[in-house]
């Protein structure tokens, strides 16, 4: 099943509303269901904006910075 623009407009804009509501939001759901691309496609729109912080926890890169966190 293939997701229309519109839904993924739908997804977005949830995302976008739980940042106004959490400083933290999760995207939880089963394995290639396009958890990343959605995650990417927010952070593209939201870096015009502001500064934010993206951890992707499969990346040994990442995972380095909670060794020893601030």
């Amino acid at each position: 099943m293939k997701i229309t623009l519109k839904e993924r407009s739908d997804f977005l804009d949830r995302i976008d509303f739980s940042f106004r509501v959490n400083p933290v939001v999760a995207l939880l759901g089963p394995r290639q269901c396009g958890k990343t691309t959605l995650a990417r496609m927010y952070i593209k729109e939201l870096k015009r904006k502001k500064k934010i912080h993206y951890f992707d926890l499969e990346d040994p890169e990442d995972l380095v910075l909670f060794e020893n966190p601030n």
